[in-house]
């Protein structure tokens, strides 16, 4: 089973990316802080896609800083430069506050 579970916060507003005739496509980078083994305090950020009703409801909800929980299926692009971990969102829940070192960076 492919399934991830991610809180955190938007590093930036959505991308929605519209055309004719095609799905509604919208992405956005969420990002976390974890503690290191060696203590320090460490920022991952996952892309984050959305699809149709889910790009709709990125495009409406979502901003810089608001904490955001996702559930959906972790992929790995091949062929590329970098690897790129990203999601395909599944199952969103906004939560209903801003964090303020996101928005500060």
């Amino acid at each position: 089973m492919n399934r991830v579970y991610l809180s955190g916060v938007v590093a930036e507003k959505p991308t929605v990316n519209r055309v004719e005739e095609k799905p509604l496509h919208a992405e956005f980078v969420l990002q976390l802080k974890r503690k290191s083994v060696d203590g320090k305090w460490k920022k991952d950020r996952y892309t984050i896609h959305c699809w149709n009703r889910l790009a709709e409801w990125a495009e409406k909800f979502l901003e810089k800083g608001k904490l955001v929980s996702v559930e959906g299926r972790l992929i790995q692009r091949s062929g590329v430069t970098v690897a790129a971990r990203e999601i395909i969102l599944g199952e969103p829940v906004k939560l209903d506050r801003v964090d303020r070192d996101v928005i500060a960076e």
